[in-house]
């Protein structure tokens, strides 16, 4: 059975990181971060950008590229957020604005895994497949969109507007329905979704461990009493411990595991040459 994955695909969950309501993410979305180098969000100015792309309708950013609309947009958002992180800053301290800015972050990740999850699959009939061992020019998302258009019958602009979970369903679908690979029922990937849970719960504590690190080395250097410096000396600890926690835990594989999929997808999954040509 693959119910859960498809109430994910016609139920999406909504998100909304740095008071922004995120639009389901749709291959539109993705197709546009790729293309601006946001595949992997993991700074504030991308992680700005990348929610501005996706507070907008998909499409939207790219036919908007280097006009003076899209300029003045960009620079009221990064101005804006900027400006509210400099307040916490003064009002709440620097621990606080780092960690709202990693929260953000980390919700900003789970939007897109949560509208990006590819059903399990295995793959058919290898040996019929010849040697396909040279790698692929165009991104995979690009392959999702084409046999969209050319094989489903999408216009492009209902391609790039699909909700990306729905379109990566389609996409399996077909090619399950072309005998190339079985989809599977998600057992297997309730038990990676349970440990990617795991993971990033560590992350979170992590992330608070580090913000009292911080707010206790500040503490220090302001007064250099003794009992601040041994308070420092705890919280020091209190992360070492958990970053070695982080390291040996065998949920964190699980994220890797959820991006090593679409690479196995788009291997499993690519046309012949003579279907390419065509």
């Amino acid at each position: 059975m693959l119910s859960d994955f498809q109430t994910r695909c016609h139920i999406p969950r909504p998100f909304r990181v740095l008071g922004q309501e995120l639009r389901p993410f749709t291959l539109g979305h993705a197709c546009t971060l790729e293309s601006l180098g946001l595949r992997s969000v993991d700074e504030a100015g991308a992680l700005f950008m990348a929610v501005l792309v996706c507070t907008l309708p998909p499409g939207d950013f790219q036919r908007l590229m280097g006009t003076r609309r899209l300029a003045l947009r960009v620079g009221l958002w990064t101005t804006s957020i900027r400006a509210q992180l400099a307040w916490t800053r003064i009002t709440r301290g620097a621990p606080a604005a780092f960690a709202i800015v990693v929260r953000a972050l980390a919700l900003f990740r789970q939007y897109c895994e949560h509208h990006s999850a590819c059903p399990e699959f295995r793959q058919l009939a290898e040996e019929s497949r010849g040697e396909r061992s040279a790698p692929r020019g165009a991104p995979f998302l690009e392959h999702v969109r084409v046999v969209l258009q050319s094989k489903l019958g999408y216009s492009p602009a209902e391609a790039i507007a699909l909700p990306l979970g729905r379109a990566l369903f389609d996409y399996f679908t077909y090619w399950e329905v072309e005998g190339r690979i079985e989809l599977l029922d998600d057992e297997a990937e309730k038990e990676v979704n349970a440990l990617s849970e795991q993971a990033e719960a560590l992350d979170h504590e992590l992330t608070i461990a580090k913000a009292h690190l911080i707010h206790a080395e500040s503490v220090w250097l302001a007064s250099r009493d003794r009992d601040d410096a041994k308070k420092l000396e705890e919280a020091g600890d209190a992360y070492k411990e958990l970053v070695a926690i982080r390291a040996a835990d065998a949920a964190n594989t699980a994220l890797e595991a959820l991006h090593d999929k679409r690479a196995a997808a788009a291997a499993a999954t690519e046309p012949p040459p003579q279907e390419v040509a065509a």
